[in-house]
């Protein structure tokens, strides 16, 4: 096996479902291909390999982080402001090549912050925002060292949003101090039911009986999603067939299939598409102060 250690470039295709909805699954499939297709081709303009796509996501590597930033920047630009848009996250680090594949740390951290990142979103490590020239260095924001699931230890994310940075992924004010040291929990109410998930815990969504907070809708899949904590990073993952929607305080709204995505502040997840209309679960992440380090385990309630 052959071994590299370059920039590690996962961009992810979202909204792909609302648009099997509308147009149908040739036309639809269609108008992703072509999306596919020019977000290699701006692979190999940017002097990068392209490995692989695998669903809706191009999976490449590049000699040098700039590289890989504009060719995140044109893919989401090639996007558009219709309905699909494009997610990014770049790793710096060793690989290995196997049977036209890589594999190893820094693509699976790509693929990490890939997944927390929002549409119009590129999340990169901290090698690759140190070899970034200082005019690009100056156009991304950090978020602090934060905790990704599967590593040891805390990897410094940095942010670029192509549009501006009101809509990118948020640690709030104080929260970088939280994420590096001190614990943060989230509050989860469902009508009458409230959980509060705390650092290394996690809350199971679903109509399954299985789960810990049990929703009787048929538009919710049986394990339909899991909020997690973990060293102070606040996770919302969806694992189900229908999706869910995140609606923060400040009225973004951001559509969640299949993917993980961070929360902060305070909203709403709908989950399912019932004629009823979809569950909504209020959210609000907090840090945890002396006064509330009580038992923060989460109990299973029927609602």
């Amino acid at each position: 096996m052959a071994e590299s250690c370059a920039c590690v470039l996962i961009a992810d295709i979202t909204g792909s479902t609302g648009l099997y909805e509308r147009l149908g699954n040739e036309r639809a499939v269609e108008v992703i291909d072509r999306l596919l297709a020019r977000m290699q081709e701006i692979v190999r303009d940017r002097e990068g390999h392209c490995v692989s796509t695998k669903g809706d996501d191009v999976l490449s590597f590049f000699p040098h982080a700039g590289h890989a930033l504009e060719a995140a920047l044109c893919m989401i630009e090639a996007a558009g402001d219709g309905e699909l848009g494009i997610h990014a996250g770049m790793y710096h680090g060793e690989f290995v090549h196997l049977d036209g594949d890589i594999y190893g740390n820094a693509v699976n951290t790509a693929a990490r912050l890939a997944a927390m990142a929002k549409p119009g979103e590129i999340l990169l490590g901290d090698r690759c925002f140190a070899d970034l020239c200082e005019v690009a260095r100056g156009r991304v924001t950090p978020l602090g060292r934060l905790q990704l699931r599967g590593k040891e230890g805390r990897t410094e994310v940095w942010s670029h949003f192509s549009t501006g940075p009101g809509d990118q992924t948020e640690i709030e004010p104080g929260a970088a101090a939280l994420v590096a040291g001190a614990s943060r929990h989230v509050v989860i109410t469902h009508g009458s039911a409230e959980f509060r998930v705390g650092d290394g815990e996690i809350l199971t969504i679903g109509r399954s009986e299985e789960c810990m907070l049990v929703v009787g809708n048929a538009g919710v899949s049986r394990r339909h999603g899991v909020v997690s904590v973990t060293g102070g990073l606040v996770e919302y993952t969806d694992h189900s067939s229908t999706g869910s929607l995140m609606r923060t305080h400040d009225g973004q709204e951001i559509a969640i299939h299949r993917r993980t995505t961070m929360l902060n502040g305070r909203g709403i997840l709908q989950i399912g598409k019932a004629p009823g209309g979809p569950a909504g679960l209020l959210y609000r992440v907090v840090g945890l102060s002396d006064t509330e380090a009580g038992d923060t385990t989460p109990s299973r309630v029927d609602v």
